[in-house]
């Protein structure tokens, strides 16, 4: 009892002592506990940014962009100019291919650059499909040990990965990993990569290696789901889908998953439901076009195939699944034969410049100061109607020989169809 009575009186003192300051001197003492009391909500507004932060970079870190712009935004809300908040915002930004804005943010980090900065700033010029000009200034850095960081890395093999460059891309990526062997991330881009070359078990093991390293790693579960799909492994697909849908990660993109999954299953039904509900959402959703187009051709409603076909062809010249699919479709209709015919020398033709183009890249990497081959690059680029890509290959080679006659008219027919797109 006297042990509890002295542990009372212990834990009172500091009470008592403070009650007999107050009746003493009350106004000195007001101010000095309304001065803690500052100092005690300020040091937990850093800790509370502090822990907005840490999240919002974890979730950077692992493609869960919205989340992160969610902890962002709450810093930024009450401190618009924090360093901190706005690299990651910028970075955030540039994951969701919003450069305008990431280019926004970083501006006011200007007045106080660091090598965080001028680091960040490169990888969105380079994404910003910029890399042909940017490429070179990638590999100088890359082969300086201080910044051969996951970040920088990451940036070059998503920009080879876009242009379809993969042996190199999975060079950087090895890279990587001997560096971090247990980074999540690069097991999720060398699945990404495997994938593409259609490498799908070693795409699935690289996948599953991913989840297991970061279960919350949506990105990675969503491939995975997509090879298993590839694979028509459909047994623990429906597993993966459940947990896409749970998390709320992009939720257009695991609704179209799942109706190609019940296409799979030969649910049309079901998929058709899907495939509406994604077009709903996002009208001109090229991807979600040519799913449905395959519904209707499996219903042998060749109208309806044909018009969401060319629907999908109109805004993804590039996908050659939907090309065949047309010409699958009007092949099956009466009196389309010649229709279906210039279809299929279309597709022979889409993936003929594919093949070459896929060449023409891969002598590049012998060759990065080529005029000849980046003008051939360019050409391809502008058959295939990505103007963008063309305009970085043709001025790339414009700078290494000024005056070359192929890469000139070249780029004046691209520069005519960028401004007649407008902005």
């Amino acid at each position: 009892m006297t042990k509890l009575r002295l542990a009372c009186a212990v834990l009172c003192c500091p009470f008592t002592m403070l009650a007999h300051a107050v009746r003493a001197r009350p106004t000195w003492s007001l101010i000095i506990c309304a001065g803690v009391a500052i100092a005690g909500g300020w040091l937990s507004l850093g800790v509370w940014i502090g822990w907005q932060l840490e999240s919002a970079e974890r979730a950077c870190r692992l493609h869960n962009y919205e989340e992160g712009r969610v902890h962002v935004d709450r810093v930024l809300a009450l401190r618009r100019n924090h360093y901190r908040a706005n690299i990651l915002a910028a970075r955030i930004h540039r994951g969701l291919q919003e450069y305008a804005r990431a280019e926004a943010h970083l501006l006011l980090c200007k007045p106080h650059a660091d090598h965080e900065f001028h680091t960040e700033w490169l990888l969105l010029r380079a994404q910003r499909a910029e890399f042909p000009q940017r490429e070179m200034p990638l590999r100088t850095r890359l082969r300086d040990a201080s910044y051969r960081e996951p970040l920088v890395l990451e940036t070059m093999v998503y920009c080879l990965y876009r242009e379809s460059r993969f042996p190199t891309a999975e060079y950087y990526i090895e890279r990587w990993l001997e560096q971090a062997p247990d980074d999540a991330v690069g097991h999720c881009w060398r699945g990404a990569v495997h994938s593409r070359t259609g490498k799908t078990s070693d795409a699935r093991h690289d996948f599953e290696r991913a989840l297991a390293l970061e279960p919350e790693f949506w990105n990675a579960r969503f491939q995975l789901a997509g090879v298993l799909l590839q694979r028509l492994d459909l047994v623990e697909l429906p597993e993966h889908l459940r947990a896409l849908e749970s998390s709320g990660w992009r939720p257009t993109d695991v609704s179209l998953l799942a109706g190609m999954y019940h296409l799979a299953r030969n649910e049309l039904e079901a998929a058709d439901q899907r495939f509406a509900d994604v077009l709903r959402v996002k009208a001109d959703y090229p991807a979600a076009l040519f799913q449905r187009g395959r519904v209707a051709l499996r219903r042998q409603q060749f109208q309806q195939a044909e018009d969401w076909l060319r629907r999908a062809i109109q805004l993804d010249p590039q996908n050659g699944n939907a090309r065949y699919a047309l010409y699958q479709c009007l092949l099956q209709q009466l009196g389309r034969e010649k229709s279906a015919a210039d279809e299929l020398a279309a597709y022979k033709q889409f993936t003929e410049h594919s093949k070459r183009l896929a060449a023409a890249l891969r002598r590049v990497e012998q060759g990065p100061n080529d005029a000849d081959l980046l003008t051939e690059v360019g050409e391809f680029y502008l058959q295939q109607q990505q103007s963008f890509l063309a305009h970085q290959y043709l001025t790339r080679a414009l700078r290494l020989q000024p005056g070359h006659d192929r890469a000139e008219r070249a780029l004046e027919e691209v520069s005519k169809i960028i401004k007649s797109a407008g902005p």
